[in-house]
């Protein structure tokens, strides 16, 4: 993922590439900056040219690795790091401070300035995020933090848990205490998958959600969990159960 400033260019090149919101198909792109259109492009941030050419190495099914490699769900296809054509940006939460008010649970405290909570537009779902600006498919959250358990039958609540799968066999993210986790328990499961704008993805042992339907002003941020699995990536559920974690 790209990380806010950490593969930028040291020194600005007008011809240089450049991580951009494309408002025409909602999406972040590579592109060169001759190429930018104001109005319809937004600059996030410069890259090296060596940077995007590390970007996008195509890996076979066989050889997938979630410590190393994330899966495209728009080309159905694994990458290392991550795909070119459809790239992601890692958009950090806010550090918790001393000053904040002594009212907020750890997890509320963790909720970056462009989102808020309130309630949740699905029945009987609690609390939901919202968004306060225009989030493009790309744009990546996380990880998800909770309580790490090693019995299913230690979780506190159901929807507020992750089992993560890996190598040397799972364990089990336990978000239910807000005092231990972070806001990313606040995210909904949809009713239908038809609703979802994120997909959850595990990689280097954490989970992350990307978003991968562009967001709206006001709109909720949803995932979908699957009728079994964590989650499934456009109809590719073959693939995706490679890097899945399951919905307790």
């Amino acid at each position: 993922m790209v990380e806010p400033e950490d593969n930028a260019e040291k020194q600005h090149n007008s011809n240089g590439w450049r991580l951009v919101i494309d408002f025409e198909e909602g999406a972040l792109k590579f592109m060169k900056q001759k190429y930018i259109i104001n109005g319809t492009h937004q600059e996030i941030q410069s890259l090296s040219d060596k940077f995007v050419k590390s970007i996008g190495k195509p890996i076979e099914d066989e050889y997938f690795d979630s410590e190393k490699h994330i899966y495209c769900g728009f080309c159905n296809k694994y990458y290392e790091p991550f795909c070119r054509e459809h790239p992601l940006f890692h958009y950090y939460e806010k550090n918790p401070t001393n000053e904040e008010s002594t009212t907020l649970t750890a997890a509320e405290k963790t909720l970056p300035r462009v989102l808020s909570i309130r309630p949740s537009k699905l029945p009987g779902a609690g609390n939901g995020v919202f968004s306060k600006i225009f989030i493009p498919s790309g744009v990546v959250f996380g990880p998800y933090e909770g309580v790490k358990l090693f019995n299913a039958e230690k979780c506190a609540k159901e929807g507020y848990t992750w089992e993560v799968v890996d190598k040397f066999g799972s364990y089990f993210l336990d978000s239910s205490d807000p005092n231990q986790s972070n806001w990313l328990r606040y995210i909904n499961c949809t009713r239908r998958e038809s609703e979802q704008n994120l997909f959850a993805f595990q990689n280097g042992g954490c989970i992350y959600y990307r978003v991968y339907r562009p967001i709206r002003i006001g709109g909720e941020l949803l995932v979908w969990y699957g009728d079994k699995f964590g989650f499934d990536v456009i109809g590719q559920k073959e693939k995706a159960l490679q890097n899945v974690f399951h919905a307790s």
